[in-house]
């Protein structure tokens, strides 16, 4: 799937788990969906997605638009799946941290974290917060509940351009479970042993990462 670079960028800042006082929260601590629209996406094929979060549960709902398909992410048990509707497939990802993407905001312990101000998207206010972390540098806003209205970072296609996600759309309320939850009749996809971190595009359809389709 043409998004994989992104799902890189919003998984990785997603799926990191709550940090200090002097660092943002990064899981939503209510029911949210977001609609983004994708920033520095000339070459992919959906310029618009939506992430839901079901927060007591601590899942996160990620629909990649134009009809593709959608991935669940249960950031607390680092684990997850991928359902490809056009193919009625589902695939299990038992290390969504290690198997396909969460690398570009995935912050480690030495991870140095700035806050630069502060912003409002989306008819929310966010605080700026600039990461550098292994070599690489992002920004995000992200509100005092948790919720991410914008994330940019270098662009792994094309190292000169600033990729990521802009909220456009936050609608705060309870989510239905069952969104959550694997679809019946798929067929079963197995995520092949000894699979590099990163190389999810060569499973899902999507190039590898620095290439275009």
């Amino acid at each position: 799937m043409r998004q994989k670079i992104f799902f890189a960028l919003v998984l990785g800042l997603a799926a990191a788990p709550a940090m200090a006082q002097d660092r943002p929260a990064m899981i939503p601590n209510r029911d949210v969906a977001v609609t983004y629209r994708m920033v520095g996406s000339e070459h992919f094929g959906a310029q618009q997605m939506q992430i839901a979060w079901l927060a007591a549960q601590g899942l996160q709902r990620m629909d990649m638009g134009n009809g593709q398909g959608w991935m669940v992410s249960d950031v607390r048990n680092n684990r997850g799946f991928m359902v490809m509707e056009r193919d009625r497939m589902v695939m299990d990802m038992p290390d969504i941290g290690a198997r396909g993407g969460p690398q570009v905001l995935r912050l480690s312990d030495a991870a140095r974290i700035t806050r630069e101000g502060s912003a409002t998207l989306a008819g929310h206010a966010c605080t700026v917060w600039k990461v550098e972390d292994q070599g690489r540098q992002s920004r995000a806003c992200i509100t005092s509940d948790g919720v991410m209205l914008r994330v940019l970072g270098q662009n792994p296609a094309n190292p000169n351009v600033e990729s990521g996600l802009e909220a456009v759309q936050v609608s705060y309320g309870p989510q239905d479970p069952a969104r959550f939850s694997r679809p019946a009749g798929f067929q079963a996809m197995q995520l092949p042993s000894g699979l590099p971190p990163g190389m999810m595009g060569g499973i899902t359809g999507g190039p590898p990462p620095g290439q275009k389709r």
